[in-house]
């Protein structure tokens, strides 16, 4: 068995965080970016704590050769909570795109003292 360095999960926060947190996760090969800066500066004006990140193989997260990516879908899932981790955010809404989607839903079940909504 390999055992693989923890990969880097580059996120980006907007707001304060001493608000209501949420966690925006993209869909399969889409970056953050496809959360607008401007969408999520709105929010956070609107006193929310924004956070979006790059999930691995996107953007600048870690990325793995092509082919047989060494990680599967549920470490996926645990790296959303490792972004909650990195910002020290206990709960969060958690709203998901395509993929993303699936993502946060199995956040919410795998994890749900994490969530305090989910959209999808």
């Amino acid at each position: 068995m390999t055992i693989l360095p923890r990969p880097e999960i580059h996120s980006e926060s907007f707001g304060d965080p001493a608000d209501p947190a949420i966690l925006l996760i993209m869909g399969a090969m889409a970056s953050m970016l496809w959360w607008p800066e401007a969408f999520c500066r709105a929010l956070a004006e609107r006193g929310r704590f924004v956070i979006r990140y790059d999930n691995r193989d996107t953007g600048l997260s870690t990325k793995y050769t092509p082919g047989a990516p060494p990680y599967g879908f549920e470490d996926m899932v645990d790296d959303a909570v490792r972004v909650l981790d990195d910002h020290n955010i206990a709960k969060a809404q958690v709203v998901g795109m395509s993929m993303g989607g699936m993502i946060a839903q199995i956040v919410a079940l795998k994890y749900p003292e994490r969530v305090s909504a989910l959209t999808v």
